[in-house]
């Protein structure tokens, strides 16, 4: 054992390999001691406090006690000032600097030792607020790296998706290529008839179900205008439901629209197909007149 460190602060000590110390089986083990600080001369100028860690039993220490020069267990000191380190202590220096806990410090002592306390909190407080930094920023580093790995994953999913679809499509699109050769490579007429039908047919049931108030008007006095913002004339759907004239209408309209190309006549709108079954309104007054 030693009688502590003298006034001059060094380098921290080397931390010595905590494996070897019994951290259990002392009454010693977790207690708060303090030791004085001496001089070359051997007076005490300074105190400081530690805590006892660990200890080994006088057939595993390798230590014989200097008064006595008989085995002697040990018990390892760590200081709370950085500077002064660690230190092993003897059983009876042990008990000294528990006593000295409980005991005032001479004036002159107790002014340096509180001087080493402030530091060590002032210390200590940098410390931890640099530790409360490095924990906020590997916080934000982590949210960061979640938050990337969960686009990274919802991309993944897309692109997983449309890998399915587009190879759910192809499958679809074997099956029927494989049905289409079982029947006979040559596809009759009456089956090319028969798909363009059903192509009309849900053309006209896609349009059925458009939402009339969002068409815009193309012709007369409301031309330019959406069909909600345009006022319905009195028993106007009682005389003529627009939807249900328009899902009549659709199938004649689609093919004078498509027979007017090759033709060469000048291609027709909805309204100028409507005028062919309809009077306009200014025919009906010019009837009226005559």
């Amino acid at each position: 054992g030693g009688e502590g460190g003298g006034e001059q602060e060094a380098e921290p000590a080397p931390v010595e390999d905590a494996t070897m110390w019994h951290e259990t089986g002392s009454e010693y083990i977790g207690k708060q001691v303090r030791r004085y600080v001496y001089d070359f001369r051997g007076t005490h100028v300074d105190a400081a406090d530690g805590k006892v860690v660990g200890w080994l039993p006088q057939e595993e220490s390798d230590y014989h006690a200097e008064d006595s020069g008989e085995p002697a267990p040990l018990w390892h000191i760590q200081y709370d000032d950085d500077a002064l380190g660690m230190e092993d202590l003897e059983e009876h220096e042990v008990k000294e600097a528990l006593d000295l806990m409980d005991q005032p410090l001479p004036p002159k002592v107790q002014v340096k030792f509180d001087k080493r306390i402030e530091k060590i909190t002032a210390k200590r407080a940098k410390t931890a607020e640099k530790q409360k930094q490095v924990e906020a920023k590997k916080a934000l580093q982590d949210q960061k790296k979640a938050e990337q790995d969960a686009k990274r994953k919802e991309k993944e999913q897309v692109k997983e998706h449309k890998a399915q679809e587009t190879a759910k499509r192809a499958t679809e699109l074997q099956k029927l290529r494989e049905d289409m050769a079982a029947k006979g490579k040559d596809i009759s007429e009456a089956d090319i008839e028969l798909q363009k039908k059903r192509l009309v047919e849900a053309a006209a049931k896609l349009m059925a179900q458009q939402d009339e108030a969002s068409v815009l008007i193309s012709s007369g006095p409301h031309a330019g205008k959406l069909a909600r913002h345009v006022p319905i004339p009195p028993a106007s759907t009682e005389v003529l439901p627009a939807a249900a004239f328009a899902a009549d209408m659709l199938p004649v309209y689609t093919f004078l629209h498509d027979l007017s190309g090759p033709l060469g006549a000048s291609r027709m709108t909805f309204d100028q197909v409507r005028d062919c079954f309809l009077d306009p309104p200014a025919a009906e007054e010019e009837d009226k007149e005559g």
